[in-house]
């Protein structure tokens, strides 16, 4: 048996997409796109790369930091804005993503057409707000695909979403996902993460590249606590650990990973 560890599907990417509206969902694409490392924002006019940031403060990650450059979703794998009357787009899509949609039966016919078995369907924000699209994935295709658990990680800890997380494993759910902060290895989540062990779930971790290296280190700390979790961490190694040479410098400290049983790393080309 094949089984793809890193697969997506997702609603149309200029829909609600699980957010309370249209707006909500665009604004957290902006936000993706301005901390995105991997694809090149480029003038529409000359397809030439810039390095100016277009969509967002660098220096204000609020939302009062976000530029109203009327970004939007286009087609083909595009996202456009216009800023000081100047075009641009990314191409966080392959280009032949015509609709900027993926439904199951989209990623089921490529599955089959290359012989996979099954699936692990990955989150992130940019893919929207998917625990109840997901749903129905499981409803539909559960034996074919293993959609991943994602809470909502700035308040986690809350009763709220403990009993969220209780009633979405009841619903089918076998794993979570997710997107790591120095805050969520602090005790003020103890109570998720005693959860999240009790209900023998395992994580599939997403660092971003500019963290990396200090969210690796405190995750060392907090799988000694936490041993009978697995721990999967999502498209190792960033790009940002690449040398001139082409070899990874990875830190140290890094190396201890080695020798745990309960921490697997995802090799696969990172997109960021």
């Amino acid at each position: 048996m094949i089984i793809d560890s890193h697969a997506h599907i997702f609603p149309h990417l200029g829909s609600r997409a699980g957010f309370p509206s249209v707006e909500a969902n665009l604004d957290e694409i902006q936000r993706s796109m301005h901390n995105h490392l991997a694809q090149p924002v480029k003038r529409k006019s000359d397809h030439q790369s810039v390095s100016e940031k277009t969509l967002w403060d660098p220096d204000d990650p609020t939302m009062a930091g976000k530029y109203e450059v009327n970004f939007r979703v286009t087609n083909n794998g595009r996202f456009e804005w216009k800023k000081d009357g100047i075009d641009y787009y990314i191409h966080y899509m392959p280009p032949n993503l015509q609709t900027m949609e993926a439904g199951p039966e989209f990623l089921k016919v490529m599955m089959e057409y290359v012989g996979i078995d099954k699936a692990v369907l990955q989150c992130a924000s940019v893919y929207g707000k998917l625990n109840y699209y997901y749903l129905n994935v499981i409803h539909e295709y559960g034996d074919l695909f293993y959609p991943l658990y994602q809470p909502e990680e700035m308040r986690a800890y809350s009763d709220e979403q403990i009993m969220q997380l209780r009633d979405f494993v009841k619903f089918g759910f076998r794993a979570i996902w997710f997107a790591g902060s120095e805050k969520c290895f602090t005790a003020k989540y103890r109570p998720f993460w005693d959860e999240v062990s009790a209900l023998k779930l395992p994580v599939f971790w997403s660092f971003h590249p500019n963290q990396y290296t200090d969210l690796s280190r405190g995750l060392l700390d907090w799988v000694h606590r936490y041993p009978n979790i697995i721990n999967i961490i999502a498209q190792s190694f960033p790009m940002s650990l690449i040398r001139v040479d082409g070899r990874f410098a990875l830190p140290d400290f890094m190396r201890e990973f080695t020798q745990l049983d309960n921490v697997l790393f995802e090799l696969a080309y990172p997109i960021s």
